[in-house]
């Protein structure tokens, strides 16, 4: 039995009767290009979009411009409450707010109330704070790009955040409210203090969200 090679000399479709390596050497590397440029506008995007709360750039109540992360520096944790003056939630809930800074503040964690407000003058809020005895120190938002990277949607709304800037804990300070209008009796539920506890014994929070009753944040749009 004779064999014969099936690829007569002069017939094959390659030159030099070799298959097409650089063809397809061109495609590998235009579909790696074409990868990588998607993969790069991936990470952009998500990189843009994991704004860590500490390093947003805010304003204290003396208008001078800061970071929660310098504000913070040497913090175990610190506690975000988003404000509105104008809210009839809000200042309900001073006391409380003042009361766990007491309990909390000389164990190392930091409490601040952000005001994610685009319009009111300093010296309004400054007289609020004074008048309603807030004792915690106040953080204007303008742009409210912290609100933004903490996703806050509603005043008041608690943040516990650790030295990394990882949100711990998101949702209202106690049960309080039943909705807008209506106060429960009595508080049977202390979401934020119970956040505050565990990550000082460096145990994880069991209730890491829970649902906020107050007024909505406008978002403002670039």
């Amino acid at each position: 039995m004779i064999f014969t090679n099936s690829i007569v000399a002069g017939n094959s479709p390659c030159p030099n009767g070799h298959p097409p390596f650089p063809k397809v050497e061109s495609e590998a590397r235009e579909n790696l290009l074409v990868y990588l440029i998607i993969l790069l506008v991936f990470a952009t995007t998500t990189f843009a979009q994991q704004t860590n709360p500490l390093d947003v750039q805010i304003r204290d109540i003396n208008n001078r411009p800061e970071t929660i992360r310098h504000l913070t520096y040497g913090a175990k944790a610190t506690v975000i409450i988003m404000f509105n003056h104008q809210c009839t939630v809000c200042p309900q809930y001073i006391k409380t707010i003042n009361d766990l800074n007491t309990k909390f503040g000389n164990q190392g964690i930091n409490f601040y109330a952000v005001f994610p407000d685009t319009s009111t003058d300093i010296e309004t809020l400054q007289i609020f704070a004074v008048q309603q005895k807030l004792m915690i120190p106040i953080i204007i938002d303008r742009k409210r790009e912290l609100a933004n990277a903490l996703k806050a949607t509603q005043t008041p709304q608690a943040f516990v955040l650790n030295t990394a800037g990882n949100v711990l804990y998101n949702g209202r300070i106690d049960n309080m409210f039943e909705n807008l209008w209506s106060k429960r009796p009595k508080v049977t539920t202390q979401e934020l203090a119970d956040a505050i506890t565990a990550t000082l014994k460096n145990k994880p929070v069991k209730v890491k969200t829970s649902p906020t009753v107050g007024c909505p944040i406008q978002a403002v749009h670039k």
